[in-house]
C-alpha cells in the first residue's frame, strides 16, 4: 500500500497466484528450450518462432501482474485491470466483504480473494497483496453501513 495522486488514496497490487507464476516460468523455459534445440539441430525457424512467441507472452503475463491495481478513494473503490476500463464501485453501495477462495474468472491474479457485495447481490471478486489490510480500510472508510461477513 502507498500513497499516491489520487488525492492520499490507498493503492493495492494483486496477489500473484501459483498459475501466473507458473506460465511465466513455462514461457521463459520454452524460450530457451526453443533457441537451443534451433542451436543444435540447426533449424532456424525454431529460433525464430521461440524469440517471437514467448518473449510477448512473458510480456504480457509482467503486465498484467504490475498493471492490476485496486485503488481506495474516500468515496470509491477504482478497479484498474490491464485491457479493461476501470470498474468505479462507490464505497457506499458495498453491502459486505468477505475472503474466498475462487478459481472463477474474475479481475484477480490469484485464488485467494476478496468478494465484495455490491447492492442487491451483485459481487465482484479481487484479490489484494493484503486482504486483510484492504477490508478494514473499507470498512474504515468515511461511508458507513458495511458490514463484514
Amino acid at each position: 500500500m502507498r500513497k499516491n495522486a489520487y488525492g492520499g488514496s490507498d493503492v493495492f497490487r494483486s496477489a500473484i497466484g501459483g498459475v501466473i507464476y507458473a506460465s511465466l516460468t513455462a514461457a521463459i523455459a520454452l524460450f530457451f528450450a526453443f533457441l537451443a534445440a534451433g542451436y543444435v539441430f540447426g533449424i532456424a525457424y525454431l529460433v525464430a518462432f521461440g524469440s517471437f512467441v514467448f518473449p510477448p507472452l512473458a510480456a504480457a503475463i509482467l503486465w498484467l501482474c504490475y498493471r492490476t491495481k485496486y485503488i481506495i478513494t474516500d468515496e470509491e473503490l477504482i478497479i484498474r485491470f490491464p485491457g479493461s476500463p476501470d470498474e468505479r464501485i462507490p464505497l457506499s453501495g458495498v453491502v459486505s466483504l468477505r475472503k474466498v477462495k475462487d478459481n472463477a474468472a474474475a479481475k484477480a491474479l490469484s485464488t485467494d480473494r476478496v468478494e465484495i457485495t455490491i447492492g442487491y447481490g451483485t459481487t465482484v471478486q479481487i484479490s489484494p497483496a493484503d486482504p486483510d489490510r484492504f477490508i478494514q480500510i473499507v470498512e474504515n472508510s468515511k461511508n458507513v453501513g458495511l458490514k463484514s461477513v
